[in-house]
């Protein structure tokens, strides 16, 4: 599942049976590979509020279902995701390996079925297939490293992926 298909979606309260917002963001933490937490936003100007994932029952095709909505407030009540980026924030970011190479741009971030974990980095590698939008898949593991704007990888990574492009498969 794409991690940008679950921005947007409703999320409804299973406890009241009520619609309380979309997800207006994934908070992320790329050093472990976990989404943590949803911002939900009612409304054009209702002020967002954070659901911990940890109260996500379901991200479903249409819906994300949570147990209750009484644990949510804003982020800075959570100092666990206070400081960790959004998908938003992940996304534009350069993947750059140990030694210097720079393989692309993130453009998306792919999760396991439940939404819970992050398994796959989707990044445009630039020159004429990242013109023509085309993106490749780099998979996520314990050897990276997310800095603010720079995910850093292995270059035994890199290497990997350079040869499976020269070798023409996706």
């Amino acid at each position: 599942m794409k991690a940008s298909s679950i921005e947007g979606m409703a999320v409804v309260d299973l406890s009241t049976a009520q619609k309380i917002g979309n997800v207006n963001k994934l908070v992320l933490d790329p050093n472990t590979r976990q989404v943590l937490a949803l911002e939900v936003k009612s409304g054009m100007l209702g002020k967002p509020e954070v659901v911990l994932v940890e109260n996500v029952q379901s991200f479903g095709k249409d819906a994300v279902t949570i147990d209750n909505s009484s644990g949510m407030a804003s982020r800075d009540e959570f100092p666990q995701i206070k400081d960790l980026p959004s998908l938003g924030d992940v996304t534009g970011s350069r993947i750059v390996s140990a030694s210097g190479t720079v393989l692309g741009q993130i453009k998306d971030v792919v999760l396991t079925g439940d939404g819970r974990t992050i398994t796959e980095y989707e990044y445009s590698a630039g020159g004429l297939g990242g013109l023509m939008g085309r993106t490749r898949s780099l998979p996520a593991n314990d050897d990276q490293r997310y800095g603010g704007s720079i995910l850093t990888v292995a270059d035994e990574q890199v290497a990997a992926e350079r040869a499976e492009e020269e070798a023409g498969t996706d």
